[in-house]
């Protein structure tokens, strides 16, 4: 493919954007999104801001018996039900620019150039995704949750998050990231305006503590703000109310999921279980019976966090038998996935960064669904098709390059669905 001329126009910069991504956008999904490549995307027709979908909450129950070769009476008919179920899709688009002045210097070497936009379209591509593979899993409930801190300074507070609400993917390249934090009801705003925006300064992975900065009086308000019971739920700045009901929400919400009552339809809800001690496979394999017995038949992908699966692994050491299919390579090498069987079938136990201390997550995938109108792109919805990314920003100098995507998680059958808890994280 040939490079365009040497002038520096839009045309310009799309058609290296173009060369350096091949015949189309970046679409790799990075290996944490784990979610995202294992949850089909499907285009579906929105009413509204809504999308709906139908979903069978009971079975047909007219059932008659007989035991003596009689003509006998029919027990009337009992149709099966469904009922409409409502998910909103979350929108989600990232930002990048790049300045008239860059552009018209990397015309002159454009191999640089080229290595410039690849990498800032990627790292796009890399912010787009974590923050929608965090929307799938904690959608409505935020980046974790803090239970105490420590006053720095009038503007700086350090944030200790529970060891059961933390994991490292998902402060992984937070630095600068913007925050809002909500009291323990998960609905109060601590402090208002642009008091209520805190920027993170540091992480620290080993004490799990996040030191940000604020406003004197948004700090004076985070400092005095109660931490005791679920403690403060963080957010990134301005996604409170607008996110998507994430895998946890979905699993763990008794009463109204997608406009259904799961207290009225038991097959809607899901089953939840609280697991003490440390995580075992014997454990994993207790939770999957009450969930067998509500129609589970299928196999089931487990996700946990890192620190649960360094706890697993080492049981699987101590746990594993021999056969002629065993491959000691395979074993000393180390595995992507821990499987075996359980009364459902399969079970594939998978380590997710993104995935808390404190939570286990056993689903079967051929039951979720992303549903919306754009998965994860470059082209842009009312825009002029492939090949046009950027676009000139109206107050600057400068080009402009957008990510966009619009979607949610569904899941169609939650009573085969299974959120673990309680162990020790």
């Amino acid at each position: 493919m040939s490079i365009m001329a040497q002038d520096t126009n839009l045309s310009t910069l799309n058609g290296m954007f173009k060369y350096i991504t091949g015949d189309g956008p970046i679409n790799v999904i990075p290996k944490y999104a784990k979610l995202l490549k294992a949850i089909p995307f499907e285009k579906a027709k929105q009413l509204g801001r809504k999308f709906i979908f139908p979903v069978i909450v009971s079975d047909e129950q007219g059932i008659t018996f007989n035991s003596d070769g009689s003509a006998f009476a029919l027990n009337a008919g009992v149709s099966y039900e469904t009922v409409e179920a409502e998910v909103t899709g979350t929108e989600i688009m990232t930002r990048g620019t790049i300045s008239v002045k860059a552009v018209a210097a990397g015309m002159s070497d454009k191999q640089s150039f080229g290595n410039t936009l690849a990498l800032k379209a990627q790292r796009m591509i890399e912010s787009h995704t974590r923050a929608a593979e965090m929307q799938l899993l904690y959608g409505s409930l935020g980046l974790g949750n803090s239970t105490s801190k420590a006053n720095t300074s009038a503007t700086t507070t350090t944030l200790t998050i529970s060891d059961a609400t933390w994991s490292d993917g998902t402060w992984a390249g937070s630095t600068n990231m913007k925050l809002n934090f909500y009291a323990n009801d998960n609905a109060t705003l601590i402090s208002s305006g642009a008091d209520a925006v805190f920027t993170v300064t540091e992480v620290n992975y080993a004490n799990k503590t996040l030191l940000v900065t604020g406003t004197a009086t948004g700090t004076t308000a985070l400092q005095g703000a109660t931490y005791t019971g679920a403690g403060l739920y963080i957010y990134r700045d301005g996604a409170f109310g607008k996110e998507m009901v994430g895998l946890k929400k979905i699993l763990t919400t008794s009463g109204n999921v997608f406009g259904i009552n799961n207290t009225t339809y038991e097959l809607w809800k899901s089953n939840s279980e609280t697991i003490s001690g440390a995580l075992n496979f014997q454990k994993i394999l207790d939770s999957t019976v009450r969930a067998v017995g509500r129609g589970l038949s299928e196999d089931l992908t487990v996700y946990i966090s890192p620190k649960q699966w360094n706890t697993l692994a080492s049981d699987a050491a101590s746990l594993r038998r021999l056969d002629s299919s065993y491959q000691k390579t395979k074993f000393i090498n180390g595995v992507d996935a821990l499987e075996f069987y359980a009364a459902n079938g399969k079970l594939t136990i998978e380590a997710h960064p993104m995935v808390r201390n404190g939570d286990m997550f056993m689903i079967p995938l051929d039951r979720f669904k992303r549903v919306g109108a754009k998965d994860i792109s470059f082209d842009q919805p009312g825009g002029k098709g492939s090949g046009e990314y950027w676009f000139p920003m109206q107050s600057y100098a400068g080009y402009e390059l957008r990510t966009y995507s619009d979607f949610a998680i569904i899941c169609e059958a939650p009573a085969r669905c299974i959120y673990g808890s309680g162990f020790t994280a």
